[in-house]
């Protein structure tokens, strides 16, 4: 199927962050961390070059949003899915939100890891048909936000890089 997505411009995204919403609301590491996430848009849909960009490059925005609990991260993700929905992103095919606890997943409209990357929870390989969906899904993600990173080991985290192979 085809989505007319809204027309976006570079005002339209600037109008967003500096918006009583957006600054009243973040402080200002959030803020910082929304500004990046805005580049990166900029940038993904040609309304800035690289070389205009914040981070200089066109390659793709990896972070670490971190902080101990009741700092606002869940927050400032509530404002990146905001944001997402103001370009006309769809849920789980443009971007994906997951997390390694069920409980976390579910605080943020997410899916659980397992769910998102097509595992079986006990390790074993999913069968052939629900891998190949997971597949598919994954290849449209334009960004993918793991919650709670710290409670994913090495192991796993390395599963998601070889998810698609």
């Amino acid at each position: 199927w085809i989505k007319e997505r809204p027309v976006i411009t570079k005002a339209k995204l600037e109008a967003w962050l500096d918006s009583d919403k957006v600054r009243r609301n973040t402080n200002p590491k959030q803020l910082e961390f929304l500004k990046l996430v805005v580049d990166r848009i900029m940038v993904e849909t040609g309304l800035i070059s690289e070389a205009q960009s914040l981070r200089q490059t066109s390659d793709p925005m990896v972070w670490l949003l971190h902080g101990p609990p009741g700092t606002g991260k869940s927050h400032v993700l509530a404002f990146v899915r905001e944001l997402f929905d103001m370009m006309g992103y769809t849920y789980g095919l443009d971007y994906e939100v997951a997390a390694f606890q069920a409980v976390n997943a579910a605080d943020l409209g997410g899916k659980t890891m397992h769910k998102a990357f097509g595992w079986k929870k006990t390790g074993e390989r999913p069968q052939e048909g629900a891998r190949r969906e997971a597949h598919k899904r994954m290849a449209h993600w334009r960004w993918l936000i793991l919650d709670e990173i710290s409670l994913v080991d090495a192991k796993l985290l390395g599963q998601i890089g070889r998810a698609h192979v």
